[in-house]
């Protein structure tokens, strides 16, 4: 029985109407792409959520699946989270970003504000790195991928000469200013192994790949968020972020949600255009602004340059029923 449904669903939509006698709650389905045949959005309170099964189903837009998905969907946190909320009910009378403050203070007696003294990679990492400075062959090999001193410095580039990651360029991701994540790019081809190395899965001071964004510290919420698959191809274009590949995790998701992204813009590689739609009608689901540029004279945006990717994303297309049909057409 989760009972707790009625008063959350208050909560976070001001009104709501039972119905089957109190079994289920009625809201205003929030998907935004509940319009209809008039193309409004839901005012009726199509989104049925029972309150015994714990599912939810929105008869207007086909949207159904288990209340843990919709609380997640609606809240912008994890399920974890959520009953953290519910258990510790002496902060429910808090929003929520207040409670996790608060629960976080309780659970282990420290404050989570954080210094505004920037983490310093090499004290972080288990191996020793340098400093990137023009004279060095790392950054001749940023240069030709089109990187300068300013970029270096913005992302935090080390490099390594020795070790497991000799001849590789330290990239590191900072989640409120804690490194979550590396990855090390060779930077001489000749060497031999692969092109990219990531820490060890066994590594538990980093996070598993599929949760962390590269550059998530130094996006601006106000402008689209560029979502590409590799960190040189964030690093190319205005407000980049990185997932490492084509697909995006319900944490990755979540992690903008919780930064208050509304807007982004999918660009992943040439050969990725059937993920690139995919992956936005995902984040449409999510409520987010969602608009895809394809490229198509270069593999990535990288190789396209930062002139070019400025210039091809004002061309960036809004997802809408109309893309969708055109998308589908063409494959």
């Amino acid at each position: 029985m989760y009972s707790w449904v009625k008063q959350w669903a208050i909560d976070r939509f001001g009104e709501v109407k039972e119905a089957k006698g109190g079994e289920e709650v009625r809201v205003n389905c929030p998907n935004p792409n509940c319009l209809g045949k008039k193309g409004v959005r839901d005012t009726k309170f199509h989104l049925y959520i029972n309150i015994k099964s714990g599912v939810f189903i929105c008869p207007r837009c086909g949207w159904k699946g288990h209340l843990r998905e919709f609380v997640e969907w609606v809240d912008g946190t994890t399920w974890n989270e959520f009953v953290k909320y519910l258990r510790y009910n002496e902060f429910t009378d808090l929003g929520f970003d207040e409670f996790k403050k608060k629960i976080f203070e309780k659970l282990t007696n420290k404050s989570t504000q954080t210094s505004n003294k920037k983490v310093k990679l090499y004290k972080e990492l288990p191996f020793k790195t340098l400093k990137i400075t023009k004279e060095t062959i790392a950054f001749r090999y940023l240069k030709r991928r089109g990187f300068s001193m300013e970029d270096v410095e913005k992302f935090s580039l080390r490099y390594c000469i020795e070790g497991k990651y000799a001849f590789r360029i330290i990239v590191p991701f900072y989640e409120n200013r804690k490194l979550v994540y590396y990855i090390a790019r060779k930077y001489v081809e000749d060497i031999p192994g692969v092109k990219v190395k990531n820490p060890s899965s066994s590594d538990n001071r980093m996070l598993p790949k599929n949760e962390v964004l590269f550059n998530i510290d130094n996006i601006d919420v106000t402008k689209p968020v560029v979502i590409t698959e590799g960190v040189f191809d964030a690093m190319t274009v205005p407000n980049g972020i990185a997932l490492l590949g084509k697909y995006m995790s319900k944490q990755q998701i979540l992690k903008l949600k919780r930064k208050n992204v509304s807007k982004a813009t999918v660009c992943l590689d040439r050969d990725a255009w059937t993920d690139t739609v995919s992956l936005a009608k995902t984040l449409k689901t999510y409520g987010f602004d969602v608009y895809v540029v394809r490229l198509t004279e270069y593999k990535d945006p990288n190789e396209a340059g930062k002139l070019y990717m400025r210039r091809l994303l004002l061309k960036a297309e809004k997802l809408d029923f109309s893309l969708m049909v055109k998308t589908q057409l063409n494959q």
